[in-house]
């Protein structure tokens, strides 16, 4: 009996690990591509106004930079980076959060056996990474929407 109450603590907390692990590279990921793309639609729009300045400046580099800045601009707000990195972060925090109650036997866990903490620990964990998926899939699914909206003008009435 010890010994499934032992493989089922292992798997549960193989399983929390697996979850931290996937919620870091997602916050690691996103904080990179926001910051990368923040500072690009800062200093491009500036490189641009400069090199528009510079009457020697080849007229295509100012193209190139006016290009970069709007792509910066367009994928900042299509990536939305910028809200995906606080939610992982959140995520893992939460996960955190959690195995420090399990393994104290603190707040849900308190004077249950050790068969059930693992039980609801492992619930808990399921519950907390499909909340996470679900915020992430919402954030993605309002980006494709507002990718693929074209505002139509109005039927005119005659």
């Amino acid at each position: 009996m010890d010994s499934e109450q032992d493989e089922a603590r292992a798997r549960a907390l193989t399983h929390w690990q697996s979850l931290m692990t996937n919620w870091n590279r997602r916050a690691r990921r996103n904080r990179r591509m926001s910051k990368l793309l923040m500072y690009s639609c800062v200093i491009l729009p500036i490189g641009t106004t400069a090199l528009a300045g510079v009457p020697e400046v080849p007229r295509w580099w100012i193209v190139v930079a006016s290009a970069g800045a709007a792509l910066a601009a367009g994928l900042m707000a299509a990536t939305r980076s910028y809200a995906q990195w606080p939610l992982a972060r959140e995520i893992q925090t939460r996960l955190h959060g959690e195995r420090f109650l399990f393994e104290q036997g603190a707040g849900v866990y308190e004077e249950l056996p050790e068969a059930e903490r693992t039980r609801l620990f492992s619930v808990r964990m399921v519950e907390i990474g499909a909340t996470g998926h679900s915020a992430w899939a919402g954030h993605v699914s309002e980006a494709v929407t507002d990718v693929l909206t074209i505002e139509r003008p109005a039927a005119s009435s005659s």
